[in-house]
Parts: structure tokens; sequence; C-alpha cells
């Protein structure tokens, strides 16, 4: 069936791209437990709260709760499909963090340097061929919930610590600037990849603010009927204590915490993910002020525990998927349709992390288990593999034994 579509490419009766579409298309909605693995046996037996690929998409960092990271070599160079993904690199035992890692991320465009923050509340950088001890080191003295590195500029990264948003430039090594107090407390930071300028922020009480660094004066708070422009609140502290006096009430995106948020590769699109009763992932339009939501999946149900938890999002297919986790799986949502595919399992434990590898279509998913489980779709490198493995060992091995997602049940949105 492939060979006649690549005819068709070939004949000019299908463009290449809209084959190249379909096929990670194809790939991605066909993903389960690769063959290959992550090897541990350097890895600590602590959760995995945080995942990222660098801008090759060859070296995976890995942060844990116990305050290491890990670096793993993604490629495959042994000429054999049985194969484990090497840890590379790791933190030395007396740098690393004291508590646990909430954010890990490779500098944009640059895989010798990384950025790592914790609830210890360090924001440390790093640099991979010199790995003993961090490069620099910000202390802000409260728990850091998430940060974000600019992808534009490279070099300031939006720290979210303590309810509040700071600017680190790197270049300096000091704050430029701090956002102006909001009702609620900061959770969640992600910068926009087309805009330099524009910087979103999510809180625990579910408010979705788009913010202009340029000019802080003004601020966009998305709510899921409309996007209301509106002055910044004045902040008074006095001898009652801090009052705060504003002109207008802050919508709400989510009505429980925001949790994480992804924009697409375009930057015209912001996927969010949040707990309110049952999980939700809501798809954003940005730049519109009617009718912004575009999209809402709700699944499962409210995570019991607390965690750090990281969606992943595929817009180069068609659908959009996200992957959203779900207590020890991860959904595939289609927020096109706004429907919950299927459901990977593989965990033992909470879930807390996703990334997407959008150039080999392979998913890598974290959790308290301390395992890092791989996903792929290519079910022709799968089934290769299984038949030497099956001629090497001399047993009898068949891709279907291996775990197979299951449908998603209870999706009633209706059920509290």
């Amino acid at each position: 069936m492939l060979s006649g579509v690549i005819e068709n490419v070939r004949g000019g009766l299908m463009k290449p791209e809209a084959f190249r579409k379909a096929e990670r298309t194809r790939r991605t909605l066909n993903f389960s437990l690769s063959s290959t693995r992550v090897d541990g046996s350097r890895v600590k037996k602590k959760g995995i709260f945080s995942l990222d690929l660098d801008c090759t998409n060859r070296f995976l960092l890995a942060g844990s709760s116990d305050g290491s990271w890990y670096v793993h070599d993604t490629f495959n160079f042994t000429q054999s499909l049985d194969h484990e993904k090497k840890c590379v690199l790791r933190c030395s035992p007396r740098t690393h963090h004291t508590r646990s890692i909430s954010t890990v991320e490779w500098f944009p465009s640059d895989n010798g340097a990384f950025s790592t923050s914790g609830y210890d509340g360090f924001l440390c950088i790093w640099d991979a061929n010199n790995p003993g001890q961090p490069v620099d080191k910000y202390d802000r003295e409260e728990p850091i919930y998430r940060h974000h590195t600019n992808p534009v500029s490279g070099s300031v990264i939006a720290v979210c610590a303590g309810g509040e948003v700071n600017l680190i430039d790197i270049r300096i090594g000091s704050s430029i600037q701090k956002l102006p107090e909001v009702h609620a407390e900061i959770k969640e930071v992600r910068w926009n990849p087309f805009h330099q300028s524009q910087l979103m922020v999510a809180s625990q009480g579910g408010n979705l603010i788009e913010w202009d660094i340029r000019s802080t004066f003004q601020y966009k708070c998305y709510g899921v009927d409309q996007v209301r422009l509106s002055r910044r609140p004045v902040v008074t502290r006095g001898s009652s204590g801090i009052t705060t006096d504003s002109t207008t009430a802050l919508l709400q995106a989510h009505t429980g915490s925001i949790d994480s948020m992804r924009f697409s590769s375009d930057g015209q699109e912001l996927y969010t993910f949040g707990a309110s009763g049952k999980m939700e992932v809501r798809r954003w339009k940005m730049g519109v002020t009617s009718d912004p939501c575009i999209g809402t999946l709700r699944y499962g149900k409210k995570h019991k525990g607390r965690g750090n938890f990281s969606i992943g999002v595929a817009d180069n297919v068609d659908p959009p998927i996200v992957f959203a986790p779900n207590s020890t799986s991860v959904v595939v949502c289609d927020m096109k349709d706004c429907q919950a595919m299927k459901e990977l399992v593989g965990h033992f434990k909470q879930v807390n992390c996703f990334v997407y590898d959008e150039t080999y279509q392979q998913g890598y998913s974290g959790g308290n288990d301390a395992g890092i489980i791989v996903w792929s779709g290519n079910k022709t490198t799968e089934q290769t593999y299984v038949e030497e493995k099956a001629k090497k060992y001399g047993c009898r091995e068949s891709i279907e034994s291996t775990f197979q997602p299951k449908p998603l049940i209870d999706l009633d949105d209706d059920d509290d």
C-alpha cells in the first residue's frame, strides 16, 4: 500500500508535503510501546518530573524528583535494533538541586547548554561539555514552579517563583523585569515562539493572561467566551496588609488550576491542561476577542495526588494531537474533533510529563515509577526488531504481544 502511495507522489498525483503529513499522522496515531528502551542503570529510583529534547531531537534531558538530571542519547549507531538509549551525562551528587526539579530545558538552537530549576528556589545554567558545576546560578528564594527561555532571543528566561514572574537576562546575569502582581498565584509561563515580547502566564485559579513585556500597563485575560483587555491591578501595602484594586475581575480559562500549556509551532494556537473534577484540555486561538476557546476535551478523573504535569503537542499532523497524563497512562487527544482517541498504557505509577519528537515521530513519557518509556508508531521497524530478536535467541515473538493501547472509557462530560 505504501509503495502505491509513493508511486502517486512520483507521478505527480500527490504532493510530497501531503504524503509526509499523512505518514506523520499515521505513525503518531499508531503509537504503542517501542521495542527500544531507555537505559536506567545509572539513574536513581526516583520519579521523573520533566523531559526535554534538544534542537536536533537527539539528546533527551530528564529531571528527577531527587534533584538530579540525566542526558540520554536517543540515536542508534550500533547497527542493531536491539539497543538501549544510553545515559551519556549526569549531574554530580554534590552540585545537583537539593529538592525536586520542576523544569529542565535545552537552550534554543544550542545543544551545548541547558537550564534546570527546582523547588529549592534555584535556577541553574549548565554547560553540557563541563557538567561538574553550573555555569551560573540564580537564587529566587521561593520554590520555582516553571521557567521558560524565550525561543526568539534565546537569552531571556521567564521564571515563575513564589507566585511572581521575573524575567532574567543571562547575558547580564540578573533580573531585568518583574511582571505586575495579579490576583491568583502564577504557576505556568510560556513564550510565544513567533513573538518575542508575548508571554502567556497561567495561575492556580485557572486564569490565562497574555502579557506584552514591552508595556505591562495592560494585559489580555482569556475566558471561554471572550478576551478582555484590562489594566494592571494596583497593589497597595498598608497597615491592614496588601490590598488590590482592579477595574475588572479576571476571567477564568479553567475552573481549576492550569498545570501546563504549549503553543503550536506557528504561535497562532495555545493548548492548556488543567484539572477541575475531570482532566481538561483546551485549544485557544490567539489574537481573537470573541470565542477564543475553539475546543474543550474532558476525560478521566482528577488526580488524587499532586504532580508536576506537562503535556506534549503534535501540531504537524492532521488532526493536531495533545498527549496528556491520566493517572498511570497517557491519553491521545484529538483536538480537532475534541475526543480522546486512545490510551497509552505502560507506567506503573502516575505519569508526570510527555515530550513529542516531531522529526522521528516518537514519544517519551516519564512518571513516578522512575521510568522513561519510548512510544513509537513505526510498525515496520518494530516488526523487524522482533524478527531479528526471535532469530537471535531462537524464540517466537510477535509485535502483537507488546502492550497495546486500550480504548478510553468513562468520557461523559456531564459526569462530575
